[in-house]
């Protein structure tokens, strides 16, 4: 059966206003800038453009939220950024507020802060005063320059301009950018201040002098508090490895870190292997491949005892010693191997998809054996295998999905293919074992997931509306799949209805990761969510500067996470605290 998921998680988005009386010009000119005659007239002439082109409310047109459901209200100040009028009235008025901060640079996000940042300057010109201006884009360009912000920074004090100031994410995103530039925020200029505790908290928590126009009230729109409140985790920057040398073209899944009670391992796309050490971040050692080729090592490691195994663009699986990076043993017998390792260390085996420039024969699933290296059964199928395979040792199989939109199960000592299922679409990731139901669950490119028995019987299919490059995460009796669609959905692993939706700020990539008893996740826009299932709540955010493709992982050594960007950056941080916020 196809379950299309409808159901939606209760994550903030706008709150449920309640109705006031609007107040009259004076009021709002008194709360928002002092009686002060001129600067009057144009906050009453301001307030009317915003009321009239940006306070849209469900009255005269459906809105619908994050989680696809009705909205009574909406906000869309860019429709009074583009109205020359207004955005000229919104200019002025900065400058009323910040001429005696000059000297100072300017800029934001995309989109919204374009047209008020270049307007600032133009009103800059006007008074004889040269305002440099930036802005940041929300994902780093992956072609041409490679830019995570356009324009040029100076080494004036930042002033952040940006529509309005809600839970404060926009503007950690520019915070987060600016940071890896080495500069920081000084002043946050918005037009309209919603007043939450969130952003309250922003503004607080990164000592920045705050300014705004509007206040929602004065358009007659009160925030709801009927949600209770959720405890949120707060993180902090360990430290971050950036000499990775990456490229930026490929927006995918790349070499998620491994660990060991010591250090962590990846590879990168230039053909670089890495081992860091935990708890610094420091170098331990590197090996590097004789001849690489473009995306070099794609494959995620595997650590067991004192080596660690992945596979290359050479079309190599290497085993290297985990405290000198010497080279153990290669099998060297695929053209490509993209594939990640899927260790066995009870039956002595190593499996891995390759991929092979041979007419009919593109690529096998092949055994190894952990400690030689040689090879111990192989299966050919006739395109290349992307794909990495999963063991279970419990029910002691082998499932592995191909690039002939298949997943094949083997039962690994008598060597035998016991059954391949159509999955609909190219499988670029592991699937994931569910013993509990006695089943595998897997994800295609076509945005399909499905549970499939021991049988070969699918049970149930979910289809999302992208692609799927990640391993679900089955956790009790739920499977979480994170689509391209930039969404993360809950399936009941029973029945295969949905049970939940996050929509994301980002395009998913990186597979749901459980630690803790909280889920973890990261997305193209950089941010990295802590879900609780308990209570079916976003708990935490990590904004990064850059794509994140790549499962997050844990150390229970250091008590670290380590999020690993898609041009190869390591970023370490630490879950330091739990406080209360209102939604």
């Amino acid at each position: 059966m196809t379950e299309h998921v409808k159901a939606a998680v209760d994550v903030p988005d706008v709150p449920t206003p309640s109705a006031t009386t609007i107040p009259s010009g004076r009021e709002i000119i008194e709360r928002a800038s002092g009686a002060n005659g001129a600067a009057d007239g144009r906050m009453r002439k301001l307030f009317d453009i915003i009321s009239a082109k940006s306070i849209v409310r469900n009255s005269q047109q459906k809105i619908l939220s994050t989680r696809g459901t009705p909205q009574e209200w909406l906000i869309d100040l860019r429709k009074t950024f583009l109205d020359p009028v207004g955005l000229d009235l919104i200019a002025e008025l900065f400058w009323e507020r910040f001429a005696d901060k000059y000297p100072f640079q300017v800029g934001g996000l995309e989109v919204g802060s374009v047209p008020l940042t270049s307007a600032i300057q133009l009103h800059g010109l006007k008074r004889g005063l040269h305002v440099n201006g930036f802005v940041v884009r929300k994902e780093r360009k992956h072609y041409g320059l490679n830019k995570t912000y356009e324009g040029e920074l100076t080494d004036d004090p930042i002033v952040v301009v940006d529509d309005l100031l809600n839970s404060g994410g926009t503007v950690e995103k520019v915070r987060a950018v600016l940071a890896q530039a080495g500069r920081s925020i000084r002043d946050l200029f918005v037009v309209i201040n919603y007043e939450t505790p969130a952003g309250d908290r922003w503004v607080e928590r990164n000592d920045v002098r705050f300014d705004f126009l509007y206040t929602l009230p004065q358009f007659g729109i009160v925030l709801g508090n009927e949600r209770a409140p959720v405890k949120q985790s707060e993180f902090t920057a360990a430290w971050e490895f950036s000499a990775s040398g990456g490229h930026f073209f490929d927006v995918l899944p790349g070499s998620t870190p491994a660990l060991d009670r010591e250090r962590l391992y990846f590879g990168n796309d230039g053909g670089i292997f890495f081992a860091l050490d935990q708890r610094t971040g420091a170098q331990v050692w590197s090996f590097e491949l004789a001849r690489a080729t473009r995306n070099a090592i794609r494959s995620s490691p595997a650590v067991h005892k004192d080596r660690v195994f992945f596979g290359s663009s050479e079309g190599n699986v290497y085993c290297l010693d985990t405290a000198t990076g010497r080279e153990r043993w290669r099998f060297v017998e695929a053209d490509r191997v993209e594939s990640s390792p899927c260790l066995a260390p009870d039956l002595d085996m190593l499996f891995i998809g390759l991929q092979h420039e041979v007419p009919g024969r593109g690529g096998s699933i092949v055994a190894l054996h952990l400690e030689t290296g040689e090879k111990v059964w192989e299966f050919a199928v006739e395109k290349p295998v992307l794909g990495s395979p999963a063991y279970s040792k419990e029910l002691c199989l082998v499932a592995c999905g191909t690039n002939e939109r298949e997943l094949l199960l083997f039962e690994p000592v008598t060597r035998e293919l016991l059954w391949r299922h159509p999955t609909g679409g190219e499988v670029r990731a592991a699937p994931a074992f569910d013993p509990a139901r006695r089943a595998i669950v897997v994800g295609a490119m076509d945005g399909s997931m499905r549970s499939i028995d021991l049988a070969g019987r699918e049970r149930w299919r979910v289809q999302t509306s992208d692609a799927i490059h990640a391993t679900p995460l089955v956790a009790g009796d739920r499977v979480y799949v994170a689509s391209a669609d930039k969404n993360v959905y809950a399936i009941d692993a029973n029945s295969g209805r949905g049970v939940l939706r996050m929509a994301t700020s980002g395009k998913n990539y990186a597979s749901p990761r459980l630690i803790g008893g909280r889920i973890y996740f990261g997305s193209t826009s950089g941010l990295v969510y802590e879900f609780n299932p308990r209570i079916n709540a976003i708990t935490g955010e990590v904004q990064l500067p850059e794509r994140i493709t790549d499962p997050i992982v844990h150390s229970s050594t250091t008590g670290l996470f380590y999020a690993r960007s898609y041009d190869g950056k390591i970023y370490a941080f630490r879950r330091v605290d739990e406080f209360v916020v209102e939604d």
